[in-house]
């Protein structure tokens, strides 16, 4: 959506390649994405990613301007998305890493996906999407939903419990420059979830 030349080194999804050597030797946390720049300062973390391109390249509209009407809003939401939609998010595919023991893992996983529809249902009912969350145009906020969303637990049933957010989920998924992208990296993709996994 930007259009800025770059070099794409693909990192699969649901696969141990983010914790190869060659991985690590660029970004020791093995979180994807990650951005190297061209003077060799890497970047991680989505939101600051999306951010930063977005203010090195102000053309593409993915951010709005300071002043705007919408800036809060941006702001607000895409901070709780990474803040506070995502961790629980990510600890549903690392259970383990949390509590040792089947039952424990169990009872985790039950409260983390309660959690998550809780969260999710709250960023619902503070949007009306026309057909995007801010309006008529794409933002990198849209970008950020749609990537957290289609991590969350199929248990979650995200698009029964928050239709509004499913539907601007799937105007950026159809998005002409978002949607090979999509299709490459949630292949198995579908509304209500089924069957997605990450190692996130």
């Amino acid at each position: 959506m930007i259009g800025a030349p770059h070099r794409l080194a693909r990192v699969p999804l649901y696969t141990p390649a983010h914790r190869t050597p060659a991985y690590l030797a660029v970004n020791p946390l093995g979180t994807v994405p990650t951005l190297v720049l061209p003077d060799g300062e890497t970047v991680t973390e989505s939101a600051a990613i999306l951010l930063l391109l977005s203010e090195r390249h102000p053309e593409a509209g993915l951010v709005p301007a300071p002043g705007s009407p919408e800036r809060p809003r941006f702001l607000r939401w895409l901070a709780y998305l990474s803040a506070t939609v995502y961790p629980p998010t990510r600890r549903y595919y690392h259970l383990a890493d949390h509590v040792a023991g089947a039952v424990a893992q169990a009872e985790l996983r039950r409260t983390t996906v309660a959690e998550q529809v809780r969260l999710w249902v709250a960023m619902e009912a503070a949007f009306d999407p026309a057909p995007y969350l801010l309006g008529d145009r794409p933002s990198a906020l849209d970008l950020a939903m749609a990537m957290i969303a289609r991590l969350s637990a199929p248990e979650a049933g995200f698009a029964v419990a928050c239709p509004k957010l499913a539907a601007a989920r799937d105007a950026i998924e159809a998005h002409p420059e978002v949607a090979p992208v999509w299709r490459e990296n949630f292949p198995d993709s579908a509304p209500d979830f089924a069957g997605d996994r990450a190692d996130a």
